[in-house]
């Protein structure tokens, strides 16, 4: 008649099938969690006793009903648990409204926008930060610092109708630029990786696995279509110098430098990702490397 110290007494295997049977220990007809008076318990003791169990055994044909409608109650509302123990893609579809992919088919077009519900948190905020895109980033990389520089200034053209031409419509002060290229600010961020080791380094090059992850979360993530430039630091501790006859290839542009202890500091290479206009298109990311 003492509280038991924990919920489950014992779990076996029986029969040559294995069917599990389960002692529990809460939620019973008989015991000190019993809704039933205390001498129906006491009965029992005593048939035990006397080497009997017919009252005990009718008892756990009515707790092989009962325990199930208690786990039926208990996982209504345990709508992670029905979505990804149970495989209830109703459920499933549910979560996915937070991350904007309620329709199977638009997790269909690419393998990594199922994983997007790891990130509900943060595609619901509004507006989308800075901080939300670092963080999905450093973890679709495996914990590689990462970090987004906003407001980057870029150098655009001017189309020709806009320019400062003889008899044009515009007024000093205001809309007047001289020459046919003026600084902007307000479309391109710059997210700078690492610094990370080679191995990691030629991961993050175009046309690798790591690179299209960040460019599809980038582009995943930004509502309005910005121009992202990807900054990636190779840690002035694992060199990767250009050699006559070294089994590694380096290419022009990406990872190849003449010389790598005259650097103090990292080295690094720029990619440039093209806006694209949303996941339901399919269109890959556009992607071009130079370094510094």
């Amino acid at each position: 008649m003492a509280f038991p110290p924990h919920d489950i007494e014992s779990l076996e295997w029986e029969g040559p099938s294995g069917k599990p049977v389960l002692d529990a220990n809460f939620f019973g007809l008989y015991g000190v969690s019993s809704p039933l008076p205390t001498f129906y318990t006491e009965d029992l003791i005593e048939e035990k006793i006397e080497d009997g169990s017919a009252a005990r055994d009718f008892l756990d044909i009515l707790h092989g009903r009962l325990y199930p409608l208690l786990y039926e109650a208990w996982e209504k509302n345990r709508l992670s648990l029905r979505a990804y123990e149970k495989g209830e893609k109703e459920i499933e579809n549910l979560f996915h409204v937070f991350t904007g992919l309620s329709l199977p088919v638009f997790r269909e077009i690419d393998p990594l926008a199922s994983t997007a519900l790891r990130y509900a948190g943060l595609l619901t905020q509004h507006p989308r930060s800075a901080r939300g895109l670092e963080a999905i980033l450093s973890d679709v990389l495996d914990g590689v610092p990462v970090g987004v520089e906003q407001c980057v200034e870029r150098v655009v053209s001017l189309p020709e109708e806009q320019r400062l031409i003889l008899g044009g419509a515009l007024f000093l002060g205001e809309e007047t630029v001289l020459g046919d290229r003026v600084a902007n600010r307000t479309n391109q961020i710059l997210i700078r990786i690492g610094p990370v080791d080679n191995a990691a380094f030629e991961a993050l090059l175009p046309g690798r696995e790591s690179l299209r992850k960040v460019a599809f979360w980038t582009d995943f993530y930004l509502l309005d279509p910005l121009l992202a430039e990807i900054e990636i630091l190779l840690s002035d501790s694992d060199p990767s110098p250009v050699r006559l006859g070294a089994d590694t290839r380096n290419r022009l542009g990406l990872d190849a430098w003449l010389e790598w202890g005259a650097y103090t500091r990292e080295k690094s290479v720029f990619v440039r990702i093209d806006p694209v206009l949303s996941i339901q298109d399919g269109i890959t990311m556009k992607t071009s490397g130079a370094s510094r």
